[in-house]
């Protein structure tokens, strides 16, 4: 590294200019903008859905009124450890963006010394045996230094959008948080009162099969049904009562995560959440763009825009490093060998000047370097792509998953109120005394079980509504 001090000779400013044009073995121009994807559109089979291309829903959570809902998702976004680490990074990355624009502007400094010195009568100098040259001495030293890089070529200018655009990545990580936490709180409460209502059906199921179990005793005590009539029933109602453990299990695990997602001990929210409550319901309609505006939404989208642009102006700064640095600098201050002496006029001392850093020969390492620095874009650039991708592939299947849940959520609907009618004219049957015992046990199996599966499709219509505005990028803040 070569190092020298430029004033103002011509001669200095015509070698200058040469060894700029001798620098063209470097490309320095700067990279290539990103390309932003095409709005894209639903596939065939998702407009023969009946999804139609229009205005984003509003976020669940924000329509169907469900306070104790709104309450999680504000505590979460309040206490959750991963926000808070989220948002300490985003503090990190604006401290260092103050850092990177406080280093651009002058650097100015003072200091202060007070030493005593001995020479040498045997040196170079023989002091003492010299008039005018003493032996010992002190010296006192105060000085005001100030130095302030030029930004000819941009690099200042690159430093900081570089800065800029980091704390703006660190800033969509964040909301790339807070869309992944409410929709986690969303779909753990949703599964929460889906086990609820589970619980509810399964309390129901119980008390009608006890009351058929003790039909079938009262008819074998009459001799109209047999030993093992009043067994099946006795099994039917036992393989019932069976499911209640896993269905506690799945109620208190969606509890447990519910309240570790508000950053609070797993049993905390368990008196405030095993009250039932009924399970929300939803429009299985969709009108929802896939495009741009999905695009812009995500943050993971966003995010992959600005490390792309991070990675081209890295590249740009690292390109020119065939170019000068060029900084002015001054310092001033009183030196004197006696105290008494510090503040005269004749004690002062200035130096004014500017000074040049230029690699004249790296062998090659400045090229090797922005050519690795251009690959890391070209990385950048595809990793964008890929999200872009990635992103709209999320889309459609979410919607896709969205619009079958709501199919299956209809027609479990639909099978449930045709095993009531089934069972409803079996149990008149029964009472008659022309109905079967299998025939009545079956008919309540059927409608247990279709009482089942509707709370747990309307369940999964809810959650697979969540993931669809998760991959709209809805909940970002």
């Amino acid at each position: 590294m070569k190092r020298t001090r430029l004033f103002a000779q011509p001669l200095l400013a015509a070698l200058f200019a040469s060894l700029l044009g001798g620098c063209a073995h470097v490309d320095t121009r700067p990279s290539p903008s990103l390309t932003v994807a095409e709005p894209g559109d639903w596939s065939a089979f998702m407009r023969a859905s009946g999804v139609e291309q229009g205005n984003a829903p509003e976020p669940l959570w924000k329509t169907i009124g469900d306070e104790q809902l709104v309450a999680l998702i504000g505590d979460a976004l309040e206490a959750n450890i991963d926000i808070a680490i989220a948002r300490s990074r985003v503090r990190e990355a604006r401290a260092n963006e103050r850092a990177q624009i406080a280093a651009q502007g002058p650097n100015i400094g003072l200091g202060a010394s007070a030493a005593g010195q001995r020479q040498s009568e045997n040196g170079v100098i023989p002091a003492g045996r010299v008039p005018g040259i003493e032996t010992e001495f002190g010296l006192f030293d105060a000085t005001f230094d100030a130095a302030w890089e030029l930004d000819l070529f941009g690099r200042k200018r690159a430093r900081r959008d570089i800065a800029r655009l980091r704390t703006e990545s660190q800033e969509e990580v964040l909301r790339d948080v807070q869309t992944s936490l409410i929709a986690e709180v969303s779909r753990n409460y949703m599964r929460l009162r889906g086990a609820q209502a589970e619980a509810a059906h399964l309390d129901t199921i119980i008390a009608r099969q006890r009351s058929l179990l003790a039909a079938m005793q009262l008819k074998r005590r009459h001799g109209e049904r047999s030993d093992l009539d009043v067994e099946r029933s006795a099994s039917q109602l036992a393989e019932y009562r069976a499911r209640l453990p896993a269905n506690e299990t799945a109620m208190r695990g969606a509890i447990y995560r519910l309240s570790v997602l508000t950053a609070r001990e797993p049993d905390a929210l368990t008196a405030r959440l095993l009250a039932g409550s009924p399970l929300p319901s939803a429009d299985p309609a969709i009108s929802a763009d896939l495009g741009t505006d999905v695009l812009r939404r995500r943050p993971d989208v966003r995010k992959a825009e600005r490390d792309y642009i991070v990675a081209a102006r890295s590249r740009d700064l690292k390109a020119l490093d065939i170019y000068p640095a060029i900084s002015l600098f001054a310092s001033g201050g009183p030196n004197a060998k006696s105290l008494s002496d510090i503040f005269k006029t004749a004690s002062l001392a200035a130096n004014l000047g500017a000074m040049a850093s230029w690699p004249l020969f790296d062998g090659g390492r400045v090229k090797a370097e922005t050519n690795a620095a251009e690959e890391r874009r070209v990385q950048a650039e595809l990793a964008y792509r890929s999200a872009v991708l990635n992103a709209l592939e999320e889309v459609e299947s979410a919607a896709l998953r969205y619009v079958q849940a709501g199919s299956e959520r209809d027609e479990a609907t639909e099978i449930l109120e045709r095993r009531r009618r089934i069972a409803e004219m079996e149990h008149l049957r029964f009472r008659g005394g022309t109905g079967t015992t299998v025939d009545i046990l079956t008919a309540e199996r059927e409608r247990a079980e279709a009482e089942i599966r509707q709370a747990q499709a309307i369940t999964r219509s809810m959650t697979e509504r969540i993931a669809f505005e998760k991959a709209l990028g809805l909940n970002a803040l």
